[in-house]
This record gives C-alpha cells, sequence and structure tokens, in this order.
C-alpha cells in the first residue's frame, strides 16, 4: 500500500502497489507521497510574572510632573506661509474666464493650472502696480 497526502485539503488517499497510473494522476493532482505530517502547534508563552521596569513617563506621572502641554517643535508649514498666488485654488475654467475679462492672452506654451495661475498672478500684479503709481501722480 502507498499512502499519499494532498498537503492543502489535507486529503489522505491509499493506493495498492501495482496501480502507477492513479498514482502518477494523484501525484500530478498535487498529491504527495508519505504520510501525513502531525500539526506542529507552538508550545503556549511561558507567563513571566516579573514587573518590568517604569519608564521616565510613568515616573514623571507619580511624581505628578509632565501634566504641561506639550507644545511642537515647529509649526506646519502651510500655516506659517501666506498664499502667494490667490490663483492657485480656482479651476481652469475659472482662470481662462479671468484671462478673458483682463484681456490677457495666454500663449500656447503654457498649458497647466500653476503656470496659468503664476502668469495671470505676475500681470495683475504688474498692471495693479502700474495702477497706484498713476494715482500717486
Amino acid at each position: 500500500m502507498i499512502s499519499l497526502y494532498h498537503p492543502k485539503s489535507k486529503a489522505v488517499r491509499k493506493l495498492e502497489e501495482g496501480d502507477e497510473l492513479r498514482l502518477r494522476l494523484l501525484k500530478r493532482a498535487g498529491f504527495r507521497v508519505g504520510e501525513l505530517p502531525p500539526k506542529g502547534k507552538a508550545p503556549p508563552p511561558e507567563e513571566n510574572e516579573e514587573m518590568l521596569p517604569s519608564t521616565e513617563g510613568e515616573e514623571a506621572e507619580s511624581a505628578g510632573e509632565g501634566k504641561e502641554p506639550v507644545l511642537a517643535k515647529h509649526a506646519p508649514v502651510k500655516a506659517l506661509q501666506e498664499d502667494d498666488n490667490p490663483f492657485g485654488e480656482k479651476s481652469m475654467k475659472e482662470l481662462r474666464a479671468i484671462a478673458k475679462e483682463n484681456e490677457i492672452v495666454i500663449p500656447y506654451a503654457v498649458r497647466t493650472k500653476k503656470a496659468i495661475a503664476a502668469l495671470l498672478h505676475s500681470k495683475l500684479d504688474s498692471v495693479d502696480d502700474e495702477g497706484a503709481d498713476d494715482e500717486g501722480d
């Protein structure tokens, strides 16, 4: 008798010695020759009853310290920086409408939203600066 087992389904088959055709077919189907290996279980974890040493934070809490709020070392980057370009949040449709209102021609080479926003920002700032100079005279 030849004993075969399938490792995934744990199915066990027994064949006669002269049945080579069935042996070959079962091997092709994933069966292995031999006995099903015993299911190995990990030994249960040993319980350690020793107390772990306390950490600095636990010592500070027990002493009554450490109740002050912890301040961040730095603020988030966006919180400190003002938005230089007010057109950055607008859609392409809105940017093109603003350009059309102010009669600004957008070159074909400028294709991205960021580039169009930067172009509008620079053109409209230069127009505002010229207008401020005229009013001061």
